[in-house]
């Protein structure tokens, strides 16, 4: 191949590599609550299940508190708020990912006066089940600081993983347990969690950064084209 050839092809094929860095999201909306999302989702490499859970299974389910949001993901088929003490939620990739990350907030009992010390977490792990990352929100930022709204729950926000390489099999999230003794209805904490995106942490460009390239390819293969005229 000549070596202008074989320079167009780097070029392409860069782009091409810059195209698919583009990490995928789940946003669990595309079912109908109380689906069973086990294997819904492999056609985009990832599973679901449940740990220390009842079922072994992960559920899309609409929530009552925000019905406007959409779905989101849980241990239970029908709307039901969970903590560790109920199981985790899991996550298994096909393939190794360096970048992990889920929407969540928190929820609380409305008998609950003041802040609440337990927090939602996302943990990652390889592929020989080592912790490689973990990420825990408690949020303080209240619409009325230090005081939840009138829902009794916390703004959404991102946790988000990375590995320096792609190393992350799988991912768990839930919220931190309740104290001894209580459950939910007692007093407890528990998380929602939605949105799950999964992909390469390498830095995808801007549209125009892309566009130029893909114009900087065009323009080799125009100048290669008039030199073998």
């Amino acid at each position: 191949m000549p070596l202008a050839s074989k320079r167009v092809l780097t070029v392409m094929l860069f782009v091409a590599t810059i195209s698919n860095a583009a990490a995928a999201t789940i946003t669990f909306d595309d079912v109908p609550s109380g689906t069973n999302i086990n294997a819904q989702y492999s056609g985009l490499g990832v599973t679901f299940s449940s740990v220390s859970s009842a079922s072994g299974n992960a559920y899309a389910t609409s929530t009552i508190i925000d019905p406007g949001h959409g779905n989101t993901v849980s241990l239970f088929s029908n709307f039901q708020l969970f903590a560790a003490e109920s199981g985790a939620v899991k996550a298994q990739f096909a393939s190794l990912q360096s970048m992990v990350s889920i929407d969540t907030r928190m929820i609380e009992a409305i008998e609950i006066v003041g802040d609440n010390p337990r927090r939602a977490f996302l943990e990652a792990f390889d592929s020989t089940n080592n912790l490689i990352g973990s990420v825990v929100y408690y949020p303080y930022t209240w619409i009325t600081p230090g005081v939840w709204d009138t829902t009794h729950a916390a703004p959404w926000v991102t946790l988000t993983v990375t590995a320096p390489s792609q190393s992350i099999s799988y991912v768990l999230f839930s919220s931190q347990a309740n104290l001894p003794g209580t459950d939910l209805g007692q007093g407890g904490v528990a998380a929602e969690f939605d949105n799950l995106t999964f992909g390469s942490a390498t830095a995808v460009p801007e549209p125009n950064t892309y566009s130029l390239l893909c114009a900087a390819a065009i323009l080799v293969l125009a100048k290669q084209g008039r030199r073998f005229k």
